[in-house]
């Protein structure tokens, strides 16, 4: 439930929160990521600049050999549900599908259950499925753990350094190389 429980107040959240403590993992971990990259590319000028950008540096990933095709996964990050949306349609045109998982209502007004947003991550993780992205707001930036995301790319910068590093952290958390490209606009 959160990565900075001192080891003092452990109890006091457990009983604040009515977790009982034999039923409560408790697993502590540095915070150091040395296989992580943060890669920041050049100023973005359009959202079609960015995704096109994004599509070119999995491209090479996977050039490189650093791609298990039908494994790897990526998170594409944008600020808001507009964004997104447009971000869907964009990559669309670069031949690739993709889901965009978001808040309950940060897409036109379109909230999504949690059933959907269950299935989004079920449908982008199979194996099968032919795109190695899906697009998200902060909605998946905490808390959402798969070994097989080996990139995130953040389209605009992030609300905050915190917000930032949650989502960059949800790549490589097998413990192998793992990419956060950062692609910044100049209003960022």
């Amino acid at each position: 439930l959160s990565g900075t429980v001192p080891p003092a107040s452990e109890r006091e959240t457990q009983s604040g929160l009515g977790l009982h403590p034999e039923h409560t993992s408790i697993i502590r971990t540095t915070t150091n990521r040395p296989e992580l990259a943060f890669i920041i590319t050049r100023c973005m000028h359009s959202l079609r600049d960015a995704i096109g950008h994004v599509v070119e540096l999995w491209n090479r990933l996977c050039s490189h050999g650093l791609v298990i095709e039908g494994h790897h996964r990526a998170i594409i990050f944008v600020p808001s549900g507009d964004g997104g949306e447009e971000a869907k349609t964009l990559l669309a045109a670069h031949g690739h599908s993709v889901d965009f998982y978001h808040g309950a209502t940060a897409s036109r007004g379109k909230p999504l259950t949690d059933k959907q947003r269950t299935a989004m991550i079920n449908r982008w993780l199979d194996r099968s499925h032919q795109s190695p992205f899906i697009l998200a707001t902060s909605a998946l930036g905490a808390g959402f753990h798969d070994n097989r995301v080996l990139a995130t790319f953040h389209v605009h910068l992030a609300d905050g350094a915190v917000p930032q590093l949650q989502q960059s952290a949800r790549a490589g958390r097998d413990g192998k190389a793992g990419w956060s490209f950062i692609l910044p606009f100049a209003s960022d």
